[in-house]
């Protein structure tokens, strides 16, 4: 039943590509019958044609494409699961088979980009790779979440284990709605002390290790906690407007506020990690086309992305804590915040 359940996720993932979150009124926003009502959020605008930066980004996406329709990392160690000894693997003959997790990526980049798996420029690559994952997919046993039996790459290491089975799932509903309960664990939000409550968000409590941003300090309750950071509240602000509740309209304002108050040129502070560059990119033009007051920042998203750019088109971080040091990676995540971009418009507030 994993695999059938999965491989829907697969298909409507790529059916919903430009689906956006809900971004109507909490039950505590909402007016009284006596109240006029709210003015309509204006629709996001329709993305611009690709343009040449784009086009050369996806042209290189395109031409490290694998035979068998998927990419695999693009060398570089990866994790030793042979016997009981750890550590990684290394040197130039270490085989790169193509991945889930690094095909659901860069799929995912051609289909915000506006490509398409029946017609189009990069019909014939999209295809492929939808190919290469059901059919991989289909592979996988029954009993775990598992669905690879590449077991040793940088994304499962860095991000996690199953990070392949959530790229090709998407995202939908019913994920969200289980995973909201976590994520309120996650914002540094009403927990008495105003000290640290400033309505950002951090990975997960209680790991040190996994929190990029570091720690905040101990809080009145003798409470570790943890340093909020763009990409994290970005994203955890789309995850609470996706179902907005009464009890998280005060989460999603603070998140809101907190963004409004991030700088991009605070980009590689402890607000912005250094290893999450073009992810905090992504993330936050993902959010800003939603129109909660943030487009102020996609000028520097824009200009930092154009000015960072290679000349042979692609992206690369040389901070690789989370793999943005891998071309597919930065190139899939710059071209989305682009695209992102391009589909916002200027509100003024």
């Amino acid at each position: 039943m994993k695999i059938h359940s999965i491989l829907t996720s697969l298909v409507l993932g790529f059916a919903c590509a430009y689906a956006e979150p809900s971004i109507s009124p909490t039950a505590e926003e909402k007016p009284q019958a006596d109240e006029a009502a709210p003015q309509t959020i204006p629709a996001p605008s329709p993305p611009r044609p690709l343009g040449p930066v784009a086009n050369q980004g996806l042209a290189w996406l395109a031409k490290t494409q694998n035979a068998d329709g998927g990419w695999g990392q693009g060398g570089g160690w990866r994790t030793n699961i042979s016997g009981k000894q750890g550590g990684r693997v290394v040197g130039d003959n270490v085989a790169d088979p193509s991945d889930i997790g690094n095909t659901s990526i860069v799929l995912q980049c051609f289909l915000r980009s506006g490509a398409k798996l029946e017609n189009g420029d990069y019909s014939a690559v999209t295809t492929r790779a939808a190919d290469f994952l059901l059919r991989e997919i289909a592979k996988a046993d029954a009993d775990s979440l598992y669905v690879t039996s590449v077991r040793d790459t940088q994304l499962q290491s860095k991000i996690g284990l199953y990070v392949d089975t959530f790229l090709a799932a998407g995202t939908h509903e019913d994920t969200i709605e289980l995973a909201i309960p976590f994520l309120r664990t996650c914002q540094n939000h009403n927990s008495g002390d105003p000290d640290f409550d400033d309505g950002g968000f951090f990975q997960m409590p209680l790991d040190p290790t996994r929190n990029k941003a570091g720690q905040a300090g101990a809080d009145s309750n003798r409470q570790m906690r943890f340093v909020s950071y763009a990409a994290a509240t970005a994203d955890g602000l789309r995850c609470l407007l996706f179902m907005p509740t009464a009890e998280d309209s005060q989460r999603i304002a603070a998140a809101r506020d907190w963004l409004k108050a991030f700088k991009w040129s605070a980009a590689g502070s402890s607000s912005s990690p250094r290893d999450l560059v073009y992810y905090a990119a992504r993330s936050i033009s993902a959010t800003a086309v939603l129109d909660l007051g943030l487009s102020c920042l996609l000028p520097s998203i824009r200009s930092q992305l154009n000015e960072s750019r290679l000349i042979d088109g692609s992206w690369q971080n040389p901070a690789g804590e989370m793999r943005e040091n891998c071309p597919l990676v930065a190139i899939s995540l710059a071209l989305e915040a682009l695209r992102f971009v391009e589909r916002t418009p200027c509100f003024t507030r």
